[in-house]
């Protein structure tokens, strides 16, 4: 195997001759500046730090797109002489299309953009089971003090996750797609009055519920024996660990409550026009 060997010339301008071995042709190696180094004996490559507007490490031709290191322990990236990302010294990363973050020694990992536009979109391919983005919490709290996602509006908080499962809405805005345009198929439903009453209320402790405070509510399997359209079967536990629990749709039990209410109208209604006749008999 042929070697190459790096000559230096006697000028001191920073220019080295690569003698090729069995070759008449030399090449030129030329540093970024007088301050950047080639050490061949330790296989160290020193460059000075550079800057976004001129990055210590670019491809030929494009002088302000490339790597830099704004400060010690930090690694930056440059396009169009703009920083776009970073590693700061804590190995967190942080991404921008203006150069500027929350903070950019800040211990979190941070995405900003000044665009008009989607900040972050995550696409999953896959044809048979797809999983979108997990937030994991490695300690156990299942309270309502750490929380698993927080939706902010020029710093105000306006959605929470808690890590227990609740959900906080700070403006009762809540709404579902309900235009007839989106919908099929449409037809009145069935009574419910007698399925509701059939359904026991209790209360209950969930097995990794960490205090005493009772939660009113039903029991999937008691509404699955006299409703099984209100109830569904999902994984509550990963892809790699599944747990299949039953689940119930919480707004159609609303809404079959809210038939319930009508039927009981429509009872009392006949009652009320019963009375009246025998009243005036």
């Amino acid at each position: 195997m042929s070697s190459i060997k790096l000559e230096s010339n006697a000028s001191g301008t920073g220019i080295f001759t690569i003698a090729s071995p069995n070759s008449n042709t030399n090449r030129t190696l030329t540093l970024p500046d007088n301050t950047g180094t080639i050490n061949t004996s330790g296989g160290v490559n020193e460059v000075p730090a550079g800057s976004a507007s001129a990055p210590s490490i670019y491809s030929t031709g494009d002088t302000n797109t490339g790597i830099f290191f704004p400060s010690a322990d930090t690694i930056a990236f440059a396009e169009g002489g703009t920083e776009c990302a970073r590693f700061n010294s804590g190995g967190y990363f942080k991404a921008s299309n203006s150069g500027t973050y929350l903070s950019s020694t800040g211990t979190y990992h941070e995405l900003r953009t000044s665009a008009a536009d989607t900040i972050l979109e995550a696409t999953n391919t896959n044809a048979s089971t797809a999983y979108g983005i997990r937030s994991n919490l490695s300690t156990y709290f299942f309270n309502t003090t750490s929380f698993l996602y927080d939706g902010l509006e020029a710093s105000n908080l306006r959605f929470r996750v808690y890590s227990n499962g609740g959900i906080a809405n700070y403006s009762g805005n809540n709404s579902n797609l309900s235009d007839e345009r989106e919908k099929k198929n449409i037809e009145l439903a069935p009574n419910y009055l007698d399925k509701i009453c059939q359904i026991p209320v209790k209360t209950f402790l969930y097995n990794n519920q960490p205090d005493t405070d009772k939660t009113l509510g039903v029991i999937a399997q008691d509404v699955q024996a006299v409703s099984p359209e209100l109830v569904m079967e999902s994984n509550w536990g990963t892809q790699e660990e599944p747990k299949m629990r039953l689940s119930i749709y919480q707004t159609d039990l609303q809404y079959a409550l809210m038939k319930c209410i009508q039927e009981l109208s429509a009872k009392n209604d006949a009652l009320e026009a019963r009375l009246a006749a025998l009243e005036n008999t």
